[in-house]
């Protein structure tokens, strides 16, 4: 894209690079928002901001039967 004397590139990803996510029919277990926050909280530091490895750019949410386990 272009502005006048700017210019900016944007990478973007095809959708087909995503794997396709599973239609989950459940009822769940309730949690805080505050405490989901908190969560993330505790291992966002090991997240990176560099784009060009977007594999190590999120958080890893696990539910495993009465536990969730958060990964950064």
């Amino acid at each position: 894209m272009r502005n006048g004397t700017d210019r900016v590139v944007i990478s973007l990803m095809k959708e087909n690079d995503f794997p396709k996510l599973a239609d989950i029919e459940a009822e769940g277990e309730k949690m805080s928002v505050q405490l989901l926050q908190e969560m993330a909280d505790k291992v966002i530091f090991a997240t990176s901001s560099d784009v060009s490895r977007p594999q190590l750019t999120g958080i890893d949410w696990r539910f495993q039967a009465d536990k969730l386990k958060v990964v950064g």
